[in-house]
């Protein structure tokens, strides 16, 4: 899809339909009208393009790189702060709004997993280095996307707005839980707050659980989540114990080898033998 980095389009007019007139074009609100969140995940679209291009050929993808695209993606959710937010902060009144800056939360941390995964491991391969910022980020948008699927399914005011959760919402919320149980799992000698992000994969494996009977994407995923949870008590798994490093290595090839931005990408038949075996 590089190409579409390079598409020369002039961006649709960021106006309400009622706005557009047979005189001109008027802009009459500060508010987000019908078009900004489609604008944004135009913008999103061809930022994602540009970050998997980057990330097809991984030698070439160094640090001054890496840090450029990831400022890219900072600057988008800054723009969406500042359009679909109220200091910072939902709107009371306009609920749309947060539903729109939810799902581009969703987007935005799903790039920022593609781009730090590769250099998140702690015992780094195919000469990609160890970056502690980068194992920091993988944590810190795996949980984000953990809470942000958490509001879709518990807010009321995204009632509206909750079967999102069970497709593609859903689909990010397992990309979140599985790089963060990498992490969890991995362990390093740097200290961080474990205890929080586990109990949030915790109450993700419960969520997804819970939304089998209406979402087949939960259902693939929550024996995949159990496991790993399972995995994350000590009595149960120790992973200096050989079988648990296969088990790591293994895991974290499967992580890389999906287009989380596919759903259709994952190959699930690959757990049978693990779930049944």
């Amino acid at each position: 899809m590089s190409f579409l980095i390079n598409i020369d389009a002039v961006m649709p007019a960021d106006v309400n339909d009622n706005d557009i007139t047979e005189d001109g074009v008027f802009q009459t609100s500060t508010q987000p009208t019908q078009m900004s969140a489609m604008i944004f995940k135009i913008r999103l679209f061809r930022l994602s393009s540009k970050i998997c291009q980057a990330i097809e050929n991984l030698s070439h993808l160094d640090e001054i790189t890496l840090g450029n695209l990831d400022a890219e993606v900072g600057a988008e959710q800054h723009q969406w702060d500042s359009v679909f937010l109220v200091d910072g902060s939902p709107s009371l009144l306009d609920t749309s709004s947060y539903a729109h800056w939810c799902v581009l939360q969703l987007y935005a941390h799903q790039l920022y997993l593609l781009l730090h995964r590769p250099f998140s491991h702690p015992q780094p391969t195919n000469g990609r280095s160890y970056l502690a910022a980068s194992r920091e980020k993988c944590i810190a948008s795996g949980a984000a996307l953990l809470d942000i699927h958490r509001q879709l399914v518990e807010l009321p005011r995204l009632r509206h707005y909750r079967w999102y959760a069970h497709g593609m919402s859903g689909f990010c919320a397992f990309h979140g839980a599985v790089a963060l149980a990498s992490c969890l799992l991995a362990g390093t000698s740097e200290e961080f707050e474990s205890r929080s992000y586990r109990a949030m994969f915790d109450g993700a494996v419960l969520r997804i659980g819970l939304l089998q009977n209406k979402s087949p994407i939960c259902v693939k995923a929550y024996p995949i989540l159990g496991h790993l949870q399972s995995l994350l008590s000590p009595s149960q798994f120790q992973w200096s114990d050989s079988a648990g490093h296969e088990f790591g290595y293994s895991f974290d090839n499967w992580i890389d080898t999906i287009q989380w931005l596919n759903p259709d990408s994952v190959n699930w038949d690959v757990w049978d033998s693990v779930l049944h075996g």
